[in-house]
């Protein structure tokens, strides 16, 4: 018969980070008029798994994923006519 590996927990400190980073996941993907479904599927096309499943080191992940798309939405809100510079000057 087999014996099962124990289980680990995580202490209290680390899931309420985990916790806090999820909640932070979905403010974001509302920021960026999606719903907590489409904020989900976000996470799990960025990590490969369940955003239930997902570690510290994959919720940062998610993170800089969401730093990447505001940059390149910076980027292209720059190249638009009349966009204004970082310090609210014109660009051309």
């Amino acid at each position: 018969m087999p014996i099962d590996p124990p289980i680990t927990h995580q202490p209290r400190h680390q899931r309420a980070e985990e916790r806090r980073l999820r909640v932070g996941i979905l403010r974001l993907g509302t920021l960026l008029g999606w719903d907590a479904l489409t904020s989900t599927h976000f996470a799990e096309a960025v990590t490969g798994r369940p955003l239930s499943r997902c570690g510290r080191a994959d919720l940062q992940q998610v993170l800089e994923a969401y730093a990447a798309v505001a940059r390149r939405v910076r980027a292209a809100q720059a190249r638009q006519p009349g966009a204004t510079g970082p310090d609210g000057g014109s660009t051309s």
